[in-house]
């Protein structure tokens, strides 16, 4: 029968392994009687308590002899066993075991700590903050106000499939707020419930500075333009709205709706979370931020 190369690959590394540790064992040995010798001398002579801080990096003592990861583990098939301070792995030759000393990884410990020196050595691997970069496209030869931002670490043929998937579907985009016609009120409509108990609020009129005056006036004039709102003399609500600074430095026009929210009931049926949106992304290849109009 033909072994496996893997496999004897990796019984070589457990067996070297195996040695290491042996060896590393025996090096504990010597250095706990190292360590005895030298108690006994700095006893009879306080002079020679320097002595441990002159010896080298590698025969100092170590609360570890060597520190073996999950994956390590895993792909050695190993156990573990803390109460009985072994590992068991399997091996070609048959199961081998590592045995570990707790009397002598203590005594170890106490002359790390006597010694005040810290010979713990953590290597971290800090991963570069990745900024992906974007390029702008454009959809329209006709048009080139009709832009769009994609990824630049496409590939090449995934980068023509998505433009050229976009400049078909460009209908369904908006660039203006004439391009947003609504939905026929035959096709459906939308009316608040309000509580026939509840009583009106309107609002003190809030007052804007100059910049945000204008910005006001302007979005309310476009939306008056498309026929999205209409004017009423004696409303029965009365809202202010509330401008909001975007990322880009704009202005977004809201509406204080609190005092409406309130005399609403609460909907059974409220939008999905964004988390539920986000895992709903999980196994397709592409992911859009097309946000909308604004």
């Amino acid at each position: 029968m033909e072994s496996n190369p893997d496999s004897a690959a990796l019984a070589q590394q457990v067996q070297a392994l195996a040695a290491t540790v042996e060896e590393l064992s025996r090096q504990n040995q010597e250095l706990k009687l190292q360590l005895q010798q030298e108690e006994n001398r700095s006893k009879g002579n306080r002079d020679d308590e320097g002595d441990s801080h002159r010896r080298s990096d590698h025969q100092r003592p170590a609360t570890y002899n060597v520190i073996i990861g999950r994956p390590a583990l895993n792909k050695w098939k190993s156990s573990t066993s803390t109460y009985c301070l072994k590992i068991k792995f399997p091996t070609e030759n048959g199961v081998r075991e590592v045995k570990g000393d707790q009397v002598l990884a203590w005594e170890c410990y106490q002359a790390v700590v006597a010694a005040k020196e810290n010979h713990t050595r953590m290597i971290e691997e800090k991963e570069k903050e990745k900024i992906k970069a974007l390029e702008t496209v454009e959809l329209s030869d006709e048009e080139p106000n009709k832009i769009t931002r994609i990824g630049m670490t496409l590939s090449p043929e995934m980068r023509t499939k998505l433009i050229q998937f976009l400049k078909e579907n460009l209908d369904v985009f908006a660039w203006s707020h004439d391009d947003m016609p609504g939905i026929s009120p035959e096709v459906i409509q939308h009316r608040l419930n309000v509580d026939p108990k509840r009583k009106p609020v309107k609002q003190r009129r809030r007052v804007f500075a100059l910049e945000r005056d204008q910005v006001v006036t302007d979005e309310v004039n476009k939306l008056l333009t498309v026929g999205f709102i209409r004017e009423v003399y004696y409303p029965d609500w009365l809202a202010n709205v509330v401008l909001v600074k975007k990322a880009n430095g704009k202005w977004r026009m809201c509406v204080n709706f609190t005092d409406l929210n309130k005399a609403c009931p609460k909907d059974s049926f409220p939008l999905p979370r964004i988390d539920q949106w986000v895992d709903s992304t999980a196994g397709h290849k592409l992911l859009t931020f097309m946000d909308a109009f604004s």
